[in-house]
């Protein structure tokens, strides 16, 4: 069977923006698009990358509290949070350094300026529509920060009235609702109150111990407008906003987390679409008695797609400024106040003939602080039969340094920044295979990626350098079954990530992960269980000893739109750590009742 080409580009750009809204509901044993990998719609089994997306009804299924629950169940993602819900959230995507990936909010770059970390633990999966995750680097298309890989997450778009309650273990309260109004000019609005009593972030082990519960508060809201501008293009919006409060031991935060995205695209021919997005981020974190750290981010990308006759040529311009300050509120000094440019310019070539496919990426970055760095990537598909696809690939990717690295003065001259700092680099060579043979489905993907000149602070006053190098070697593998009124979803991950100036595994990172979920439809709702296993892991002056966590989840229609649905956590009450000194939460259940009166009572 030939390859197909690339879809025309009108097509494929068309409907970028919204495209959880716009895309039909995918049959079980068809595979879902990806926008993520390419910039451009491509089936998941056809993309020359590892791939994996998490729809909404999955989302609904899992009942998952957090994103914690949901991604710690996927190939190649580690995670490590310092106690309970609210609290400091790391994702490590294939053995790199959590910084190493890259998030986007609906097209949006949304790590911090300062740290370069993503607040995970205040996006509320009631805002979230869809989740791609593309393994891997993808530094040619989308600049910095996609070393380990690239976690994109489009914002809810709701299709009618909706709503939640929902009541557990340590105090946990939260209310739902969102509406959709319009039909070609179409609105949404989503959003989300969440209470948590909590418990001690820290245990005796960790190095500032209050035995007190550390509760948490999170108010969130999505806004979605989508308005057809003429005949042929579109202007699509999307907001989202959180709003949180975070106790830990001896201490209290209070964050704003927020991303805008305004798009306008559509066909300028046949042959030839556009699409123009600006974008803001803003993240505010006041932490009382100690500092007020607030960044803000500017974006604007216009990428152009031509539906060529040997294939598809993407071409885009991006540009980002990053405005930064840091006040000391016990000393009442502003500790630095600094802005940050960057412009790139970036071409895609996706071509096929026969059974061969191939894309080719490169990009260029200008850096007002580390100056013009240039990366590339090169991947080979081969689609003999439609059930089995094969792919190779390698890539550089790059991290700039973050503001607190190249300008932070430090604590009494120690921890100080760098301003002659180069950015980190890498190189990734990956090969996958893909069989699937009706309503089962297998990806394995074997990869290695070698990182140099990562900064760490060392040297006589710990300053910021370029110093260590780390490689990482994996082995991630993934199988899907629909048997009758069961389904089954198997992840591993095998890696060997390691710091090649000590030869010591890279911190909080298992060698070996895996998770099985099982899900049985009954004659009313549905049931789950959950399996994870992670192996044992280095941590800070200390070994984390590796776990296996239970849990279960089931949904029953009440009818008239009602839905029933419990979940309980760590069936086993496992005692176990992400982090050295900080608490896991115990045995825990949670009741919600879920109202969708599209649904009849549920999915």
């Amino acid at each position: 069977m030939p390859h197909p080409r690339p879809r025309p580009a009108a097509a494929a750009l068309l409907g970028l923006a919204a495209l959880p809204a716009q895309l039909p509901a995918q049959p079980a044993e068809s595979a879902p698009v990806v926008v993520t990998a390419t910039r451009t719609p491509v089936s998941a089994d056809e993309a020359t990358a590892s791939v994996t997306v998490i729809e909404r009804e999955a989302i609904e299924a899992s009942q998952a509290r957090d994103l914690l629950e949901l991604l710690r169940l996927e190939a190649g993602l580690d995670l490590a949070r310092n106690g309970g819900p609210g609290q400091t959230t790391s994702v490590f995507l294939r053995g790199t350094n959590s910084n190493h990936v890259l998030v986007l909010i609906d097209g949006v770059r949304a790590a911090s300026a300062t740290t370069g970390g993503f607040a995970w633990a205040h996006l509320d999966l009631a805002q979230v529509e869809r989740i791609e995750i593309v393994r891997g680097p993808r530094a040619s298309l989308w600049g910095s920060d996609a070393i380990g890989g690239v976690i994109q997450i489009f914002t809810r778009r709701p299709r009618g009235p909706d709503g939640r309650l929902l009541a557990g273990s340590y105090g946990t309260r939260r209310a739902e609702a969102g509406i959709a109004l319009g039909e070609r000019a179409r609105l949404g609005v989503q959003a989300s109150v969440e209470r948590v009593g909590g418990f001690s972030a820290q245990n005796p082990a960790g190095f500032s111990y209050d035995p007190d519960d550390d509760g948490y508060r999170n108010r969130s809201a999505t806004l979605s407008l989508t308005v057809p501008l003429g005949a042929d293009q579109r202007l699509d919006a999307r907001l989202w906003r959180a709003d949180a409060r975070t106790e830990f031991d001896k201490g209290v935060s209070d964050s704003v987390n927020r991303t805008l995205s305004v798009t306008v695209e559509g066909p300028v021919s046949e042959r030839w679409a556009h699409g123009l997005r600006i974008g803001a981020a803003r993240d505010l974190l006041v932490t009382r008695g100690s500092s007020q750290i607030e960044t803000r981010r500017t974006t604007v990308d216009w990428q152009h797609d031509l539906d060529l006759t040997a294939g598809l040529l993407t071409l885009g311009l991006s540009w980002y400024r990053d405005e930064a300050y840091n006040r000391s509120l016990a000393g009442g000094g502003m500790v630095f106040d600094r802005t940050i440019r960057n412009g790139a310019v970036f071409v895609q070539w996706q071509t096929g003939r026969g059974p061969l496919s191939a894309d080719l990426a490169l990009r260029t970055d200008d850096h007002s602080a580390f100056g013009r760095h240039t990366t590339g990537s090169v991947a080979l598909g081969w689609t003999a039969d439609p059930r089995l696809h094969a792919y190779a690939s390698f890539g550089t990717a790059f991290r700039a340094p973050t503001l607190n690295e190249l300008y932070h003065p430090g604590f009494s001259g120690f921890y100080a920044g760098n301003p002659d700092l180069d950015p980190e680099r890498s190189r990734t060579a990956e090969t996958g295979l893909r069989v699937r043979a009706g309503a089962h489905r297998l990806a394995l993907s074997v990869h290695r990626t070698d990182v140099r000149d990562l900064i760490a602070y060392q040297g006589t006053a710990y300053q910021a350098t370029n110093v260590k190098k780390a490689r990482i070697e994996g082995i991630e593998a993934e199988w899907d079954a629909a048997f009758q009124a069961w389904r089954a979803r198997l992840t591993l991950t095998l890696q060997r990530p390691r710091d090649l100036d000590t030869g010591k595994d890279l911190l909080r990172r298992p060698r070996r992960k895996g998770a099985l979920v099982l899900e049985r439809r009954l004659a009313r709702g549905a049931a789950r269980v959950e399996l994870l296993a992670v192996g044992r892991r280095k941590d800070y002056g200390a070994e984390l000893p590796g776990y296996a966590l239970v849990n279960a989840a089931a949904r029953l229609p009440l009818g008239r739109g009602l839905l029933l649905e419990v979940r309980a956590e760590n069936l086993t009450d496992r005692d176990y750590a992400l982090a050295y000194g900080y608490n896991t939460p115990g045995r825990s259940a949670y009741l919600s009742v879920r109202y969708r009166p599209e649904t009849g009572g549920g999915r």
